[in-house]
């Protein structure tokens, strides 16, 4: 099983490059900078990779959702908040506690709902959450039992969600009650061995991309764990990825500069692969 190689995409080098995905209705790729609180994103029509800069906060950002109608979806500090398509920011109440804790990767599910996990900054504990967006209020836990909660994603079919737990490696799985937003009987599908699991994207057959931090790599697993393919990217610290533009089949890899050497620690980097992604789903509103 040979390995694909990434290419560099981007002239641009972001500090903490995260949440990137594909917003197919807007023709879009978009990610986020976290630790500089910067929203970007990026048209896919010509030759040309030229990000644009659409929001900055001062506050760490750490997810970015289209919403249903217009308008963005964020994950902010402790905080979510709406970006109108007029550029105003409308911010929710704060749902999360402790210090040095903020909001990491986040997704919505087929029905929209807003699905967002938590770190903190500095520190490793066992208390981190998995929250669902809540028509106005406060996110709810689902899960507050994680120690780095990260990447999370569906089976095309709905039926299963998948979330990562960064620290231990952990690949868990659930039930999804699409009708109801209830994920239940969580597992652990698997074990990311050789770096960290960060990103994560679940393609049109089911099998699901992991961004490894510290490897330099993408990897594509089966539902169980079986290693399918991996991508290799020039710089070790892999954060996430999108498949994105016309056929779905041209990944954008976002990374890190961390404490990394080089040119490259930072930029976007891109490949082909065989089989297509998914669309982001879109938020079905803010809820504030």
């Amino acid at each position: 099983m040979g390995a694909l190689r990434a290419e560099r995409v981007s002239d641009d080098r972001y500090q903490l490059g995260e949440g990137v995905l594909w917003d197919a209705e807007g023709r879009r790729l978009r990610w986020v900078d976290i630790l500089r609180g910067e929203v970007y994103s990026a048209a896919l029509e010509g030759p040309e990779f030229l990000p644009r800069a659409d929001l900055t906060l001062d506050c760490p950002v750490s997810a970015v959702v289209p919403i249903a109608g217009g308008g963005l979806l964020l994950a902010a500090g402790t905080r979510l908040a709406r970006l109108a398509p007029d550029g105003r920011v409308r911010w929710g109440p704060s749902f999360l506690r402790g210090e040095g804790r903020r909001s990491n990767d986040g997704a919505c599910d087929a029905e929209g709902r807003f699905f967002v996990g938590s770190v903190t900054d500095g520190r490793i504990l066992d208390d981190e959450g998995l929250y669902r967006s809540v028509e106005g209020g406060s996110p709810r836990a689902v899960r507050r039992d994680l120690h780095h909660t990260n990447g999370l994603d569906w089976s095309p079919d709905g039926a299963r969600m998948y979330l990562v737990d960064s620290v231990p490696g952990d690949v868990w799985a659930a039930d999804y009650d699409l009708r109801s937003g209830e994920p239940t009987g969580w597992r652990i599908a698997f074990r990311v061995q050789d770096g960290l699991p960060d990103g994560l994207m679940v393609d049109a057959e089911g099998a699901l991309w992991i961004a490894v931090w510290g490897a330099g790599e993408v990897r594509r697993y089966s539902s169980g764990g079986r290693l399918l393919a991996t991508v290799e990217v020039p710089t070790p610290f892999v954060t996430s990825l999108a498949l994105a533009g016309a056929d779905g089949r041209t990944m954008y890899i976002t990374t890190a500069q961390g404490d990394a050497d080089g040119p490259d620690a930072g930029a976007i980097f891109t490949a082909r692969v065989e089989v297509p992604g998914r669309p982001a789903n879109r938020a079905a509103g803010a809820g504030f």
